[in-house]
């Protein structure tokens, strides 16, 4: 559990020290979806981890139950999700009515991914597969620019 928390921390780490550098260079506008698109490729490449499969993947919902799962899944990831959605249709990206339903759809695209990735025969190619499936999905779904 330790090297998972370490892990944990390191990618949060990484993860704040990107976005402080986007932040930085672009301001926030410029940077939301950008984090978006960290985040998914961040949450993706830990789905290769065994450790991260075993603990956030395969055991945290088999010992919380689904629906408390899910529920920490929403509070941890689905408000700034969320947030830089709403972002993206401030800017024309997409329409602010459908924010809150692509918010839903983007986490659960992110996790199925990931369990894809943890159930794989050959995990390295799920991997790249997830990736570059998910980047075409950012893509059409907020612009290549974004």
């Amino acid at each position: 559990m330790n090297k998972n928390v370490e892990r944990g921390q390191a990618t949060r780490a990484h993860l704040i020290d990107v976005a402080t550098r986007l932040f930085a260079e672009r301001g926030y506008d410029g940077t939301s979806i950008e984090a978006v698109r960290i985040w998914c490729r961040e949450w993706i490449r830990l789905a290769g981890d065994q450790v991260f499969q075993q603990i956030v993947l395969i055991d945290a919902p088999a010992v919380l139950g689904w629906q408390r799962w899910r529920e920490i899944d929403e509070q941890a990831n689905l408000g700034w999700i969320r947030a830089a959605l709403t972002d993206a249709a401030e800017a024309g990206s997409l329409e602010r009515r459908q924010v809150d339903v692509f918010a839903h759809i983007l986490l659960a695209a992110v996790n199925e991914v990931a369990m894809m990735i943890a159930r794989a025969d050959d995990p390295a190619a799920a991997l790249i597969a997830g990736e570059s499936a998910v980047a075409g999905f950012l893509d059409r779904l907020l612009g290549a620019a974004g």
